[in-house]
């Protein structure tokens, strides 16, 4: 990428924050310029080259990135050959920025240090389908990164202020082994796989693979179905496989109609490939239990993302019971009802500001009770608690 003086929204010598777009000119001004174009139409401070470099290129490149909160990279085959591209990616990972991979042509895979500097970031892919529709996407996951809204103009910034203390109806603080079970037992009788068994919190160990490109099909024919909880790892395991190589062999194909995920810790690798996966499927899914996987906003919002582009299927239940999810996940959550069939159950998934969880707050409950009562489609019932459930109001 070729720095300029000249940047959209952006201050060098102030040290405004912005959005980088880090790109090459030769295979991806086109989209470059169209999303940082839509960015400014949405308020955010955007920092992108408009010309060729002017004066220190290494030290406007190094202001450019240490000033972003978010860096957004288009990955493409003249940006993975660029000197400064890699200078400027490798600065951005060195600095912990937050990078947001943009896909911009679809047969390409990267490699090399771009493929290890996007590893485990999920892909924005602009390749293929509507750009509104993906540039969407895109907007929501900027949002949710923390601090973004201090780049935003102040007539797009969303206001905190005037917030009404509501009283929750039911916090859970720690997770007791009483309340786990309740939990547990009433789960089952709602119709959701049985979570009783195993230890919360268990970690989706890296075992020795018994898999390979001949036999993949064949593993996952037999979890088509229904998956024990002893091949829950092996499953895994061959998601991310399948992810990191960029072929499905029969994964959507074969992909579980009951999959149950209840109390494995999963880490942001295996999160992608799950999504990878599920993106693809065109099957109704009767079950997709993430109970107490340790799944948190930035993590969930993935997960949202992807099930919203599930556009020739829907999933009957899906549970998201205790997890870490914040306040700020509520929108993500709403934006899943139309794809939810039959039930949603969010019981304790909100971590609150004691290191424990609590149930959704009465603001919450009435956000997701106007968007129950909007949809024309499917109308879920929803568990906020272990005995209160939302309906749409006919």
């Amino acid at each position: 990428m070729e720095v300029s003086e000249e940047a959209v929204g952006e201050n060098v010598e102030k040290k405004q924050q912005h959005i980088m777009i880090s790109y090459n000119w030769d295979d991806s001004i086109d989209v470059a310029r169209k999303i940082c174009d839509r960015l400014t139409t949405a308020g955010y401070n955007v920092w992108i080259d408009k010309g060729q470099m002017k004066g220190n290129i290494y030290e406007k490149m190094a202001e450019g990135v240490e000033n972003a909160i978010i860096v957004l990279i288009f990955v493409s085959p003249h940006y993975e050959t660029s000197e400064h591209a890699q200078r400027e990616a490798s600065l951005a990972a060195d600095l912990h920025k937050r990078i947001i991979p943009i896909r911009v042509q679809q047969d390409h895979k990267p490699s090399s240090w771009l493929r290890l500097i996007t590893a485990g970031q999920f892909y924005h892919d602009f390749s293929f389908g509507s750009f509104d529709d993906n540039f969407k996407d895109l907007l929501d996951s900027i949002a949710s990164t923390p601090g973004v809204e201090s780049i935003r103009s102040d007539n797009f910034a969303a206001s905190s202020t005037n917030k009404k203390d509501v009283e929750e109806e039911e916090v859970v603080e720690t997770k007791t082994s009483q309340e786990e079970g309740r939990w547990a037992t009433w789960s089952k009788n709602q119709g959701l796989l049985d979570t009783d068994g195993g230890s919360g919190g268990e970690v989706a160990k890296k075992e020795e693979l018994d898999f390979n490109e001949d036999n993949i099909s064949d593993h996952l024919r037999t979890f088509a179905d229904e998956i024990d909880r002893d091949n829950r790892t092996k499953l895994l395991d061959i998601y991310v496989h399948i992810w990191k190589s960029h072929e499905l062999l029969g994964a959507a194909e074969y992909f579980p109609t009951r999959l149950d995920l209840s109390r494995v810790t999963l880490d942001i690798d295996q999160i992608s490939a799950l999504c990878y996966v599920l993106k693809n499927v065109e099957k109704q899914v009767e079950i997709l239990d993430l109970f107490e996987c340790g799944i948190q906003h930035q993590s969930f919002n993935i997960i949202a993302l992807t099930l919203k582009k599930m556009r020739k299927t829907q999933i009957r239940k899906l549970n998201i019971g205790f997890n870490d999810l914040t306040s700020n996940s509520i929108d993500q959550i709403i934006s899943l009802l139309p794809v939810i069939k039959d039930k949603l159950l969010l019981y304790a998934c909100f971590s609150d500001d004691r290191g424990g969880r609590r149930c959704a707050n009465q603001e919450e409950r009435e956000k997701l009770q106007r968007a129950l009562n909007k949809l024309t489609t499917s109308r879920p019932k929803v568990y906020v608690g272990l005995f209160t459930s939302l309906q749409a109001q006919r």
